[in-house]
């Protein structure tokens, strides 16, 4: 590492080099130190204001992430730290979990962040949420306006980097092009501070290796420019969605904006949670139901067609409606609000395959 770390003494006008001692000597761990280092820093931490969501997640059976963040413009931050040197193999783990995190939507991300707030120990999150309403209130306060998980930023962490490893990371930072995705190498060094009053003090250096940071600002706008052409908002399916809202409310029925998805509503049920959304990339609206409440009328009194998302959830899609072509008529909305009339309970929540037994709809 090229940085060097001097005590200034302003007094007697002198500089005192400090020399830097590698994790391993000082006895600190990746999970146990780095890791808690980080996560108690949130501002200006990457050149970023980060909300530390995971630590130690296993997206998969075989994989174990290291930290999981969102930046206030709401990009996912996936950081692979090492102790030591990283090599290539520390490029292919940060993208399988970019592969993995990628994919999850807002309220995957609050559910994330809250089943983490549970946790104890080493390695538990600093800021936590007690609750899932307050994990989608924290994140929603973050972010702001700004879509959710639409691009992610990669970050390497580590003492240094092997010659091979700064080759892959070059040539993918180059040939990057329009992906809504970025990767980047921070170098970090421990400096232990003399002996006195500061003896068990050290300082702590972060720098960024890759891309140089003159031309960060340049790659952070193309890969914006390239989210805003996949992911620019859709006026129509906006005022489609207010409108519905503002029907809805006058029959004493609630919706709450999902954060970071414009196209999305939750329609709160007797404190469950139902989802209406008219996606950006589906052919029809939908309405996502929790494992507790089912359907307490055939399908085709209402129109819709049943279906399962990728997690599991119970979805009924609006067949007959096109999602790319959407004016609202008061007659979707009195058709919305039947179908919430028809919505029960279960008395246990069943799996996919279940047949729901006989229960009162739920009143709204």
């Amino acid at each position: 590492m090229s940085t060097q770390a001097y005590l200034l003494d302003g007094k007697g006008k002198t500089l005192s080099l400090i020399d830097r001692k590698s994790m391993s000597e000082l006895g600190f761990s990746e999970p146990g130190d780095l890791e808690t280092w980080l996560a108690s820093c949130k501002d200006q931490l990457f050149a970023r204001k980060i909300l530390w969501l995971a630590r130690q997640d296993w997206p998969t059976d075989d994989q174990r992430s290291d930290i999981i963040g969102l930046s206030d413009n709401g990009d996912l931050v996936v950081a692979e730290l090492k102790r030591g040197r990283a090599s290539e193999s520390a490029i292919t783990q940060v993208l399988a979990y970019a592969a993995e995190y990628g994919p999850k939507t807002p309220e995957q991300l609050a559910q994330l962040y809250f089943e983490h707030s549970q946790k104890t120990g080493a390695t538990a999150l600093i800021e936590k949420a007690a609750s899932l309403n307050e994990a989608q209130s924290r994140i929603s306060s973050h972010v702001g306006e700004n879509e959710v998980n639409q691009s992610q930023i990669l970050l390497m962490v580590a003492e240094g980097f092997e010659d091979k490893a700064l080759a892959i990371c070059d040539y993918l930072i180059r040939t990057i092009g329009e992906a809504t995705f970025s990767v980047e190498l921070w170098q970090y060094g421990v400096f232990p501070l003399p002996s006195g009053e500061d003896a068990k003090r050290h300082m702590f250096l972060l720098e960024q290796m890759l891309p140089p940071p003159s031309i960060r600002a340049q790659i952070e706008a193309e890969r914006e420019a390239a989210k805003g052409k996949k992911w620019a908002r859709d006026p129509k399916r906006m005022e489609f969605m207010r409108e519905l809202a503002s029907h809805l409310s006058t029959k004493g029925i609630a919706l709450h904006g999902s954060q970071g998805q414009p196209y999305s509503r939750v329609i709160e049920l007797k404190g469950q949670e139902v989802i209406f959304q008219v996606p950006r990339w589906e052919p029809h609206p939908w309405m996502k139901l929790p494992d507790s409440l089912r359907l307490d009328a055939d399908l085709a009194k209402h129109g819709l067609q049943e279906s399962h998302d990728k997690d599991g959830f119970w979805r009924l899609e609006f067949s007959d409606v096109d999602a790319e072509n959407l004016n609202f008529e008061t007659k979707f909305g009195d058709r919305v609000i039947s179908i919430i009339a028809d919505l029960k309970p279960m008395a246990t929540p069943p799996s996919s395959a279940s047949t729901p037994s006989a229960s009162e709809p739920v009143k709204v």
